[in-house]
């Protein structure tokens, strides 16, 4: 493997005036870092792909710094809003050394998503009562975010990204019957929120990045509807896009017709002005299991869409030995939740959580339970092709998913590496205290 990949784990981040009652992160594998983020009771962050790390585009060596975000859970009885935080964490150059910190002391924040704009790091936060909020640093870092004024309400678990002196914020909500939408910041003012109606659904839907000369996309799948995936384009940094194109119907393989699905996940990324968009297919069986969490997926795989070339395949069966196809967990595919990444010398990576046959745990209640890997792939050529997909992780006994990479790696003609975030547990399971996922470790 001509690059190195430097891995990143993202574990468990509780409140700091809760730190004394922390527990220690699982063991370090070889070349993991902890950022010292860490949940007590969820680890489950979403339904689809989000960014969790962004890196510093300010680029000089020696000095790229990195932050990272995630969902917090400090209060084992309850897996609902009243207690998630938002919390981040800030790297130095090398990403050896995390600081973290809590975004917002208040109660119910949760699903969060990050970007850059202007060069500083800008967050997304949703609460049930009261929809989206944003939140940005005053640079990159200075543990000093704000929140920032006037977002159009009812905005649910939004994507985000900062194009020029603009903020773009998508996502749907229930009092548009989960209709797409989205919203732009001026620096002073939110546009009134303009409707998406070629998506629909769930957050897990979106994904909203922006590239060169103007250019952003936003890009989802019609849920509620034909279940294909359409693509926005804006070439003035997000004040107009044009009215939505079609970009993938469905995947023919053999006999089976394999859709996109939000479970799986989907996220784009620029190379330059040129969009690139990785996504999960696949098709469930019609086999009914005694447990209601146990599904049956028909050849699940990640394809890669982009103008020049395409759909072409990244990762399934076809390179991934032992994949599994039927799993025992919460809103998971056996291979999804893609991240993708272009880097400062061309290089297309993408990493995903995988599932294989056999990796199972039985946790606190008896349930036997799939655990997940991390899996990296890259491409040389722009995407037409992909190399080997590679086990990240390797480590059967301990569970990584959600994992995430900088949108674009501006440090990689340098370090000549990437880092990797992904969240990791002692115990498989997804919604971990609710009693028919287990429960998480808590060490006093």
């Amino acid at each position: 493997m001509k690059h190195i990949l430097q891995f990143i784990a993202i574990f468990y981040f509780h409140n700091t005036f809760l730190m004394a009652q922390a527990p220690p992160p699982p063991p370090l594998q070889p070349e993991e870092v902890w950022t010292g983020l860490y949940s007590l009771s969820c680890d489950y962050q979403t339904s689809g792909s989000l960014r969790y790390i962004v890196e510093n585009p300010d680029f000089t060596p020696f000095r790229s710094n990195y932050c990272a975000v995630i969902m917090g859970q400090h209060d084992s009885s309850s897996v609902y809003d009243a207690s998630r935080y938002i919390y981040y964490s800030y790297s130095n150059a090398t990403g050896d050394l995390w600081e973290p910190d809590v975004l917002n002391s208040g109660l119910s924040w949760g699903y969060p998503d990050i970007s850059i704009h202007n060069g500083n790091p800008v967050i997304s936060a949703y609460r049930s009562d009261s929809g989206t909020r944003i939140f940005k640093d005053i640079t990159f870092p200075a543990y000093a975010f704000i929140q920032l004024p006037g977002i159009p309400p009812l905005i649910n678990m939004s994507h985000l990204t900062g194009a020029g002196n603009n903020i773009i914020l998508s996502g749907t909500s229930s009092i548009n019957n989960f209709t797409g939408q989205y919203t732009v910041y001026n620096g002073t003012n939110w546009s009134p929120l303009i409707s998406l109606p070629l998506i629909s659904g769930s957050s897990g839907n979106f994904s909203v990045e922006s590239g060169t000369n103007g250019t952003v996309g936003i890009f989802g799948i019609n849920n509620t509807g034909d279940r294909y995936i359409y693509f926005y384009k804006s070439k003035d940094n997000g004040l107009t896009f044009d009215n939505g194109s079609l970009i993938f119907k469905y995947d023919i393989d053999g006999t089976d017709t394999l859709f996109a699905n939000t479970t799986g996940g989907l996220q784009a990324s620029f190379r330059g002005s040129e969009p690139h968009l990785v996504f999960t297919v696949y098709k469930i069986s019609s086999n009914v299991f005694p447990d209601q969490y146990t599904t049956e997926f028909i050849k699940p795989k990640i394809l890669h869409w982009s103008p020049s070339t395409g759909v072409t395949p990244v990762a399934g069966n076809f390179n991934i030995m032992n994949l599994a196809n039927t799993i025992t967990t919460v809103a998971m595919a056996p291979v999804g939740q893609p991240s993708l990444s272009v880097t400062a010398n061309g290089l297309l990576i993408c990493s995903f959580t995988v599932f294989l046959n056999g990796n199972t745990q039985v946790v606190d209640d008896g349930s036997v339970l799939n655990a997940g890997e991390i899996f990296a792939i890259y491409s040389e050529n722009n995407g037409v092709t992909w190399g080997n997909a590679n086990n990240i992780t390797g480590t059967p006994g301990i569970e990584e998913k959600h994992s995430s990479l900088a949108n674009h790696v501006t440090s990689m003609s340098f370090f000549d590496k990437v880092k990797i975030y992904y969240l990791t547990d002692m115990k498989a399971g997804g919604w971990v205290n609710v009693p028919s996922f287990g429960k998480a470790p808590h060490r006093k």
